[in-house]
């Protein structure tokens, strides 16, 4: 059976060489080295550009989970994982996700994926997806959840039992908490948004006599607005990396539950973490979703917008050394009592790197890569509008031309300038969605001065 797998490896590999671009050739041979075991040969052909395009094939991206979980869920976790930072909102991945964690003997992650995958699609609570492995002889359990009407289909008043509770802590102990390296010497360019962060968050420490003079404490939050891309979370982590601070981050998967009660409960749980490990900051990505306008919301999500209010409020809590930073691509959804003093009560707006980030973008980006001598100014001047992730992807599809041009010619290659140049051209700014938005907000809805700082960006275009 190996022998006839190799042989198929061997002639779909031919097959590529002739034509490197065919997605399905592609896949066909990831399933095939999956059944061989040969990980460090699939992960090299599953690069993010695969993944990408199999995201778009919703039947042949599960057929490629569903053969790599039957022979390693490891491997098969690792690839859901990019799928999920692709589209994270998909509720057949966390569907997939919840599945291999009870391969991997993990019930609570399981628990957890599941309902979140039925919060995105509630038809998955009574029409779940086809079991992952076929040889299972029935169905995981399911949690109970909420149905559309908003009733806890379990006993008592609709709350979760104690035991329930202390399984939700223990599962919220285990998100992405904890100290990181990142500093700013990590963030290029945005020197004027890293003073404004330093005097908010380096400062208490550097100068705790000052700021207890003038009856400062230290803590408070920050909201960072901007297009997708542009460096809001690095910021973050980097903050908290200058000044050693316990770092957590939260995000909708983990705050989104249908058991009445328990979303709350986690983000009154993700505070209590962090007080007890202050001084600490705290990351709250896409804050447009946990804390959107309630004139908006559900009478669920309203809930939730209050919660959230009073824990930054610290008013049953001490939040001293607590610092909060909150990022969103769309101001304009959050609700505005979080900008009230005392909570976030400055808003940063993040903008696209300007000429010299860009350079110093590139610079990173091209750091430890196969390159002659690149000019990055050059390249700088054409890509006007990047987002630090665009100019990441410029790199990364120049590098790829390289490659595939010396697979091609059996010659050395290297990313050039010329190679950059021809790539920015082909390539669109990601940002440019996002600035016509915003130049509506900033023109007709700024009665506040909130968008002062876009506004300006905008004219100076």
């Amino acid at each position: 059976m190996n022998d006839l797998l190799r042989r198929t490896a061997q002639l779909l590999e031919t097959q590529l060489a002739t034509d490197p671009d065919n997605f399905k050739l592609k896949f066909h041979l990831v399933e095939v080295l999956s059944q061989l075991g040969e990980r460090e040969s699939l992960f090299n052909l599953l690069d993010a550009a695969l993944i990408v395009a199999l995201c778009k094939e919703p039947d042949l991206f599960d057929t490629l989970i569903r053969s790599l979980a039957a022979n390693s869920p490891q491997d098969a976790l690792t690839i859901l994982n990019q799928a999920l930072e692709q589209d994270k909102s998909n509720a057949l991945f966390y569907w997939r996700k919840a599945e291999i964690m009870e391969l991997l003997e993990e019930p609570e992650q399981a628990a957890k994926f599941r309902s979140v995958a039925c919060v995105i699609d509630e038809d998955f609570e009574t029409t779940p997806p086809p079991a992952l492995l076929n040889t299972q002889s029935e169905e995981p359990e399911k949690p109970q959840l909420i149905t559309h009407q908003g009733v806890y289909d379990g006993p008592d008043d609709g709350l979760p039992s104690d035991d329930d509770m202390a399984q939700v802590n223990e599962l919220l102990a285990s998100f992405d908490n904890g100290k990181r390296s990142a500093s700013f010497k990590d963030v290029g360019g945005m020197e004027s948004l890293k003073n404004q962060v330093r005097m908010k968050i380096l400062l208490p420490f550097e100068k705790p006599e000052l700021f207890k003079k003038f009856r400062k404490n230290a803590g408070g939050g920050v909201l960072l607005y901007g297009p997708p891309g542009c460096g809001k979370t690095l910021l973050a982590r980097a903050a908290a990396g200058e000044a050693n601070l316990f770092f957590g981050s939260l995000g909708i998967p983990e705050v989104l539950s249908k058991w009445i009660g328990e979303s709350e409960q986690r983000v009154h749980q993700f505070f209590e973490t962090a007080r007890r490990q202050s001084p600490s900051l705290l990351f709250i990505d896409e804050i447009d979703a946990l804390g959107g306008k309630r004139s908006e919301a559900s009478a669920s999500m309203s809930t939730l917008v209050n919660v959230l209010l009073t824990e930054i409020d610290g008013a049953t809590s001490n939040n001293e050394n607590v610092f909060v930073i909150a990022a969103t691509n769309m101001p304009w959804r959050v609700d505005s009592a979080f900008r009230r003093p005392g909570r976030f009560d400055q808003v940063i707006f993040v903008p696209p790197p300007d000429f010299e980030a860009r350079i110093t973008i590139l610079d990173l980006y091209l750091q430890d890569m196969p390159t002659e001598t690149i000019d990055t100014k050059k390249i700088a001047k054409v890509t006007a509008k990047f987002s630090g992730a665009d100019l990441e992807a410029l790199i990364s599809a120049t590098a790829e031309d390289a490659l595939l041009e010396e697979m091609n010619t059996g010659k050395s290659q290297l990313i050039t300038t010329q190679r950059l140049l021809k790539r920015a051209k082909q390539q669109r700014p990601t940002t440019l969605e996002w600035l016509e938005q915003a130049t509506n907000y900033a023109s007709f809805a700024n009665s506040s001065g909130l968008y002062d700082d876009l506004a300006k960006y905008l004219d100076e275009l």
